[in-house]
């Protein structure tokens, strides 16, 4: 074969060359043919891939959302679907780390419904509801009205339906408890009261009694002078003493009860002349001190035992006083007041249909001189030596002063006080 021809080429060799660019055009054209074949099925197979991907996504269907928490802490949703998929997204922002879940134990009050919580300890966050609500719109808002946000990425009926499936079967079928503090008084070593209580309440959670006994824990230390300098506005020593000591049994009436030392006494004060009884209960009120928490005698059982039975740790103040008052309220009266001192110092559990038993001293006015178990103290124009100076003093909160300064000491020195009650 010649590489090239002339015109001194003959005949035959000029065809021999036409022939060859022929072959090779031809060899060219397939080629390209050839590639744009591949090409074509190349794409062909990348359309179909995408198509059917494509049909996939559209037949999809989810099967579950599962909240979980990587090992940073950080708390994600796992969307799984039946194609064995997984897409995995932020869930709550504002939380990390892994959380308990308990129902809440009442075993001094009656609370018919039964509450859960669900406790986050690293952010010091927690979700409290009741077990009745344990459903996607229910959890939805208790996690909103908790403080929880979302990713606001997700839509809410996600977020819903991710709750419910992640929470709602912990929340029914969980078995640990968790006891709440449910009165005011001694509970695992400290004195409670509204301020201590160790959640923040919303506004479906029971109205437990200890949440209605305040006692301000900023009250100034300073005035225990002139606590004493007030006691010394009571003339008879006697009586001293005794203003002295209603607030002390009061407050410390279950820890006697623990060394089986119940108080099973009240001091009746017998009124000689009218006087002025919010003197009297200020100087021995414990709880909610801006206001007067005297019971009435003349009310009705229920409201009655309503007030009992937010009693704990405290002195219990019963206004027996029938002077001014009809023979069916002046019966009444004493009725009630011998249930309520059978309740409080003889220990009756069935009274008044309260099944625990009240741990208080008992403080009743009233103008009878037979009371069985009682210290009787009569009351006339000189109890007091002065009765103006009493009220000066007041004013400067010396009460308050010698209440918190006694519950410290107390909670510093528990051991040491049972140690004294049992002597």
């Amino acid at each position: 074969m010649q590489p090239f021809i002339t015109q001194y080429s003959n005949a035959e060799s000029k065809e021999d060359w036409r022939n060859q660019q022929v072959m090779q055009g031809i060899e060219s054209v397939n080629w390209s043919i050839q590639q744009g074949n591949e090409l074509m099925e190349q794409y062909v197979q990348s359309t179909e891939k995408r198509l059917q991907a494509v049909e996939r996504k559209k037949r999809r269907k989810r099967v579950q959302d599962s909240i979980c928490v990587t090992q940073d802490g950080k708390i994600i949703i796992v969307e799984m679907y039946d194609t064995g998929e997984q897409i995995v997204e932020p869930f709550i922002m504002n939380i990390t780390g892994r959380w308990d879940v308990y129902r809440i134990k009442f075993v001094k009050t009656k609370i018919r419904e039964q509450y859960f919580i669900i406790s986050f300890p690293l952010s010091d966050m927690y979700i409290i509801g009741k077990k009745s609500q344990n459903s996607e719109k229910g959890l939805y808002d208790y996690f909103v009205k908790g403080g929880i946000k979302f990713n606001s990425r997700l839509s809410k009926s996600r977020i819903m339906t991710a709750l419910f499936q992640g929470f709602g079967p912990e929340i029914e079928n969980c078995t640990k408890t968790l006891c709440l503090p449910e009165l005011a008084g001694w509970t695992n070593r400290r004195f409670m009261t509204s301020e201590k209580f160790p959640l923040c309440t919303r506004q479906d959670f029971p109205n437990l009694p200890i949440l209605e006994k305040h006692f301000n824990p900023f009250v100034s230390m300073e005035n225990i002078e002139e606590y004493l300098g007030m006691i010394s506005t009571i003339s008879r020593w006697e009586n001293r003493i005794l203003m002295m000591e209603i607030p002390v049994w009061g407050m410390m009436a279950s820890i006697f009860a623990e060394e089986k030392l119940k108080i099973n006494f009240c001091v009746n004060m017998i009124f000689l002349q009218m006087q002025n009884k919010w003197d009297f209960s200020q100087f021995v009120q414990i709880f909610n001190r801006d206001v007067s928490e005297i019971i009435e005698a003349d009310m009705n059982e229920k409201k009655l035992a309503e007030k009992l039975s937010a009693c704990n740790d405290e002195v219990i103040i019963l206004d027996a006083c029938t002077l001014l008052e009809n023979s069916y309220k002046r019966r009444k009266i004493r009725e009630n007041t011998e249930k309520v001192k059978q309740k409080v110092c003889g220990g009756e559990n069935s009274l008044l249909g309260i099944e625990r038993e009240i741990y208080c001293s008992l403080l009743i006015f009233s103008e009878q001189i037979q009371l069985n178990n009682a210290i009787n103290v009569f009351v006339d124009a000189d109890f007091w030596k002065k009765p103006n100076e009493f009220q000066e003093i007041l004013r400067g909160k010396p009460i308050e002063s010698f209440i918190a300064c006694f519950i410290q000491f107390a909670e510093n020195n528990l051991h040491e006080v049972h140690t004294i009650i049992k002597k």
